[in-house]
């Protein structure tokens, strides 16, 4: 799961133009994984809030 949103996350930078310097940033602040992570945590809680 985490590939792919790595991959989905790329794409999309690269769909509204930014470049490779500013997709590094974006990377090093926040990194992907860990946001794929925090996205499927969160949906879980949201599912089953016991």
């Amino acid at each position: 799961m985490r590939q792919s949103f790595t991959d989905w996350m790329i794409k999309e930078g690269e769909r509204i133009g930014l470049d490779a310097d500013t997709v590094k940033v974006y990377e090093l602040a926040n990194p992907p994984g860990m946001s794929a992570d925090g996205l499927l945590r969160y949906w879980k809680k949201v599912k089953n809030p016991n």
